[in-house]
């Protein structure tokens, strides 16, 4: 039974290799992106000395990312490549700016360091301060 039509793509012709070009150097742009917004994230969670475990999705979504993997030799000249990676990017994007905001949320709601008052495990946080 068909669905319906065929579509066949092919990468041939003038401007192949510069598509295919474009593409892969995309792929590795969003990549290279992707990891310095979850790894700038990650930094400012552990300076906060806050959990980085939160952003575990952010660097599985790198290490899975298909500007690692995907090649843009194939039939539609990487078109495939750049927009899988531009949405992978966009999810770790929105990963890394979670991370990077949830920091101050935590401290605004006194989780952070140097909030200890009450802090069954803080010998001193009974006492109270000058």
């Amino acid at each position: 039974v068909a669905t319906g039509p065929a579509v066949a793509w092919a990468c041939s012709g003038p401007g192949a290799a510069e598509a295919i070009a474009r593409a892969e150097w995309g792929g590795w742009a969003l990549v290279v992106l992707a990891v310095g917004l979850v790894a700038s994230a990650s930094l400012r969670a552990r300076r906060l000395g806050l959990s980085t475990r939160s952003l575990a999705a952010g660097w599985i979504l790198v290490l899975a990312h298909p500007g690692l993997w995907m090649t843009a030799r194939g039939g539609d000249c990487g078109a495939g490549r750049l927009q899988s990676a531009l949405l992978f990017t966009a999810l770790a994007a929105a990963v890394g700016l979670w991370g990077m905001l949830r920091p101050v949320e935590a401290l605004a709601r006194g989780d952070g360091p140097g909030h200890d008052e009450g802090d069954p495990s803080d010998p001193d946080a009974s006492s109270p301060r000058p």
